[in-house]
């Protein structure tokens, strides 16, 4: 996910945005206007899905999925 997010998110949002933004080249504007949604959107998706697969891999394995598993109450969530 921190793939995700460093790739995607700092050039899509970080880069693209100020790019819309602050540029006045056109071409540069065109390229950062198509990329940038699209870019958001598979963030989101990539996000989305993970958080799922997440969720199924603890319900496979018979875990509690909304159980604190912090360090004072790690026994109690299983290992």
């Amino acid at each position: 996910m921190a793939v995700v997010l460093v790739a995607m998110g700092l050039y899509g949002s970080g880069y693209l945005g100020w790019q819309l933004r602050l540029s006045d080249d056109t071409a540069v504007v065109t390229k950062a206007r198509a990329l940038h949604p699209r870019l958001a959107l598979g963030m989101t998706l990539f996000f989305a899905l993970g958080a799922v697969g997440g969720m199924m891999s603890l319900i496979m394995q018979d875990r509690p999925v909304f159980a604190r598993c912090g360090a004072p109450s790690l026994a109690s969530c299983g290992s």
